[in-house]
């Protein structure tokens, strides 16, 4: 099955980066405002991946983003078919395609493909996350001052209060970097080989981690809701190695955001 999940992936790559070629305004268009977009390029992935999924496993369900949910199988296909729309649209390298496989709520395939890069995250349960064949594993730092953060601003385009913009100028200033992709899968991910140490975001979707949640648990890391907590991505949602995770716990908990 994971082999299959990352063809499929690196397919839907392919297809998105010929779509990429002829993108025009008049195929991108908004959402819930305006700065939350989708294109043409975004439903044709989707449609894409959706056949190859059904052909192989025609009773499962699906819940992507630009097509929602179908089924009610205990096995479900989480889809986002390109992560990372803004940084696709203006012809930046930070998007991929997310594809993961749970049952009753829990992932238990996942491949994440970045077609820029030609970088393939995958990982089953219980079997350790690769990046390109090799294993990964999350980072081994100790002290907030030497970890690189990301997060994202999707609580902004939401029009979520509280927003990011809160936590951001405290949190950099206890850390040694910060970094924003505009892609939750390729923060996760990133978090999962090692070049990022921590990454929340607010107002997240289950697809926008459906993939990548596994992938970065195999590498070592933890996800929970700002809370500590499973409600991720209700309740927000925070990833780290233990030990960086229970600090940065403690900074959210403080803020008694939820």
């Amino acid at each position: 099955m994971l082999e299959f999940i990352s063809q499929v992936a690196k397919e839907a790559g392919l297809l998105a980066l010929e779509k990429r070629k002829t993108l025009t305004e008049s195929a991108i268009y908004t959402k819930m405002t305006d700065t939350d977009l989708v294109t043409d390029a975004d439903r044709a992935v989707e449609t894409f991946i959706r056949e190859k999924l059904v052909a192989r496993t025609p009773d499962y369900s699906f819940y992507g983003e630009e097509f929602g949910k179908s089924g009610d199988s205990s096995w479900c296909w989480v889809i986002d078919p390109i992560d990372g729309t803004i940084s696709f649209v203006h012809d930046q390298p930070f998007w991929g395609i997310s594809i993961g496989l749970h049952y009753e709520g829990k992932p238990v395939y996942a491949a994440v493909y970045f077609p820029r890069m030609d970088e393939l995250f995958i990982a089953q349960k219980g079997k350790g996350a690769y990046l390109n064949g090799k294993q990964i594993s999350a980072s081994k730092r100790e002290n907030l001052l030497e970890c690189c953060l990301a997060t994202g601003f999707s609580c902004v385009r939401a029009k979520r209060t509280p927003d990011n913009f809160e936590f951001v100028p405290e949190l950099i200033r206890k850390v040694r970097g910060f970094r924003r992709t505009g892609s939750a899968a390729m923060d996760i991910c990133y978090l999962a080989c090692g070049r990022f140490d921590g990454y929340w975001e607010i107002c997240l979707a289950p697809y926008d981690i459906g993939a990548a949640w596994l992938i970065a648990e195999e590498a070592g890391a933890i996800m929970t809701d700002l809370t500590g907590g499973d409600k991720f991505p209700e309740k927000g949602t925070l990833v780290a190695t233990p030990v960086i995770h229970a600090q940065l716990l403690k900074y959210f908990l403080s803020k008694k955001i939820f």
